[in-house]
């Protein structure tokens, strides 16, 4: 079961790192938008920019972060389903942190 449930967790991360990416992107297209309309003596909508600018980049670094740990979740999920053998994998707490063990 735990084999399934890091396969569905990475699978969530990666679709919520897709939509934040998203959203990444309709920053950085408004932020083009304010800019194409402003002078350079309009400083309230360079201001708009730059704040929406901001934003862009932080989704876009948190999207790259839910890829990864996404990705992450659903390798040590098809790990654990391929050593599912006839030895079997096991994850176990131990003091200080947690173990794996294999069987082949």
């Amino acid at each position: 079961m735990l084999p399934w449930i890091a396969v569905g967790t990475g699978a969530g991360l990666i679709a919520a790192g897709g939509v934040v990416g998203l959203l990444a992107n309709g920053d950085f297209d408004e932020a083009e938008g304010i800019a194409g309309r402003s002078t350079t003596e309009d400083d309230v909508r360079l201001t708009d920019y730059e704040d929406t600018r901001g934003r862009g980049e932080s989704k876009a670094m948190l999207a790259n972060v839910l890829y990864g740990a996404g990705g992450l979740a659903a390798a040590a999920g098809v790990a654990l389903l391929l050593l599912d053998g006839p030895g079997g994998a096991s994850v176990f707490g131990v003091p200080g942190g947690a173990g794996l063990r294999v069987g082949f």
